[in-house]
């Protein structure tokens, strides 16, 4: 329940996972955390792969993107554990991939997805946090157009992914009466 959620580890891996862990034998060997790894790992995959054919034109830099990712000793360890670099991984190439077709179309969905998926990194991992600032930056100038337009994709994209900071500063508070506990609790 929300109780057990503490102030540490952000939720979202361990939200997926929990249902897994109805089963023992999914539990006790690790193996439900590690299919949610490997899931993410596989949608990374796929997803590098159509962003390599995007950015490039041509399948072959489509198939680099993704040999060079399976090929990765480091990223097969990762994927086969269960740890949060995974679906980390997964929020972060979603998110460049959404930024990449928003500076081509300038479609607001494209936008929204990326910050979605920078919303979902957030409350992932740490190192969620950290790009946010950055995917901020490069929606404000990736495209030209009037300042007053950037300026409102930049907030949009800054609102929408910045809940997720918001929501577990929120939780912290809520839970342990400091809303950076997880920065300098016990």
């Amino acid at each position: 329940g929300y109780d057990e959620i503490g102030s540490g580890w952000l939720p979202l891996y361990h939200l997926l996972v929990a249902p897994l862990a109805v089963n023992n034998t999914l539990w006790r060997t690790g193996l439900g955390g590690s299919l949610v790894s490997m899931a993410a790992f596989a949608v990374a995959a796929w997803f590098l792969f159509r962003l390599g054919f995007e950015m490039n034109g041509n399948l072959a830099a489509g198939w680099l993107a993704l040999i060079g990712f399976l090929g990765c000793a480091n990223m097969l360890y990762v994927a086969s554990t269960p740890l949060t670099e995974s679906l980390n991984i997964l929020w972060a190439v979603l998110v460049v991939r959404g930024l990449f077709r928003f500076q081509r179309s300038g479609r607001l969905i494209t936008l929204a997805c990326a910050a979605l998926a920078a919303f979902l990194g957030a409350l992932t991992r740490y190192d969620g946090w950290y790009l946010l600032p950055f995917a901020a930056l490069f929606v404000l100038l990736c495209r030209r157009r009037p300042w007053p337009d950037r300026l409102l994709d930049a907030a949009f994209f800054s609102v929408v992914a910045g809940v997720g900071p918001f929501l577990w500063l929120l939780h912290n508070l809520h839970r342990y009466g400091n809303p950076i506990d997880f920065y300098n609790g016990p």
